[in-house]
């Protein structure tokens, strides 16, 4: 292509755009959002504690609203007394002694990671004697 058709047509695109505006597009692709957790120690002995913290990452240019999960936490494992955390707003409010952690009506920033804590609990020795010795009685 010659100069002077580049000049004009970049003459065009300048004088047209003066008229139009800037082009935006008509949507924005949807990204699914990360939901990650971590303990925190790693190991939990019976009758201990750990740290789970779940972060949401929002990879999106735009806000998500009505954030919603369920987590049905691993047979044994608790909510125990301790500080919950939510910095995503909306409903989690995990009671001592809950089996299911649910967030519902949250909300997450364009490209922020929000983090949330909650603390559970590994039943002690004896507590875990009792739920062997129950299933065993259920599988005869």
């Amino acid at each position: 292509m010659s100069r002077s058709f580049q000049y004009l047509f970049l003459a065009l695109v300048m004088i047209g755009s003066l008229f139009l505006g800037p082009a935006t597009p008509a949507y924005a692709a949807s990204l699914p959002a990360e939901i990650n957790q971590q303990f925190t120690p790693l190991q939990i002995d019976a009758g201990g504690t750990s740290i789970l913290r779940i972060t949401i990452f929002n990879p999106n240019v735009y806000g998500l609203t009505s954030v919603a999960w369920t987590n049905n936490l691993t047979t044994g494992l608790y909510v125990a007394p301790g500080a919950i955390v939510n910095t995503c707003g909306g409903t989690f409010a995990p009671l001592p002694g809950d089996t299911t952690l649910t967030m519902s009506g949250g909300s997450v920033a364009p490209q922020v990671t929000v983090p949330g804590n909650v603390m559970l609990r590994f039943p002690s020795l004896r507590s875990l004697r009792e739920i062997s010795l129950m299933l065993s009685m259920l599988a005869r």
